[in-house]
């Protein structure tokens, strides 16, 4: 029986995300150590039972904010609203959700409604690319609590999430050019 170590590494700048994604080990990726691998996790955060639902059609988006956030919050991955509204039922209802801007292009700003709606209490922090920005300040206006512009980082990620969560690591909530 053969078994494929894995090892994480570097999701280069063409996805515009600093993340990173499990690989194949090879001998280069086996020099990484474990201390070389860690990520930063406050344990009081890891277990105050909050959950975010990334909501984003871009695979590799939801992919990079899953990682960047699971160590610290129960995270979940959707490719539509609907399936965050089947999903979410009863004691698994979001108290954050990342919502792609794409999902505001195809839908228009009632989409922030819908999701306030369905999901009473949640925050919505829309994620954008600089030149969607004026798609996304639409969603502010239509009640979304804040937005994260790519590029994405871990640290920018985790600080946006806690400071929506009002735990600490605070952070402006909204980092717009056009404001």
């Amino acid at each position: 029986m053969r078994v494929t170590q894995y090892c994480r590494v570097h999701l280069g700048p063409e996805q515009n995300l600093l993340a990173t994604q499990l690989v194949p080990a090879t001998e280069d990726t086996r020099k990484l150590t474990e201390a070389d691998m860690q990520i930063g996790v406050e344990t009081s955060k890891a277990v105050d039972q909050r959950r975010v639902f990334v909501i984003d059609e871009d695979e590799i988006t939801r992919a990079a904010l899953q990682f960047m956030l699971h160590d610290e919050i129960e995270t979940h991955e959707l490719t539509s609203p609907e399936e965050a509204y089947d999903k979410g039922v009863g004691w698994l209802k979001p108290h954050v959700v990342l919502l792609g801007v794409s999902h505001l292009k195809q839908r228009g700003t009632a989409l922030i409604g819908e999701l306030g709606a369905k999901f009473p209490g949640v925050r919505i922090l829309i994620v954008t690319e600089k030149s969607d920005e004026a798609t996304a300040l639409e969603g502010l206006k239509a009640g979304a609590h804040g937005a994260l512009v790519k590029p994405l980082t871990l640290e920018s990620v985790r600080k946006k999430v806690d400071t929506i969560l009002g735990r600490g690591g605070a952070s402006p909530l909204v980092q717009l050019s056009v404001l």
